[in-house]
């Protein structure tokens, strides 16, 4: 099995980026666009790295 590490985008709580590794759900939305949410390695929290911007 090889590992994904693609960035998905970056912890909107640290900012620290956040790859497919830490993916725990994806899903669509009804006008079909693609979501992640996904647990960052630096804060633990569970976040959507795709879509949500940094504070």
């Amino acid at each position: 099995m090889t590992a994904n590490n693609s960035v998905l985008g970056s912890c909107p709580q640290c900012g620290h980026e956040i790859s497919e590794v830490w993916v725990m759900l994806e899903y669509e939305t009804t006008e079909g666009e693609a979501g992640v949410w996904a647990e960052c390695p630096n804060c633990e929290t569970i976040v959507d790295p795709i879509h949500d911007k940094p504070k």
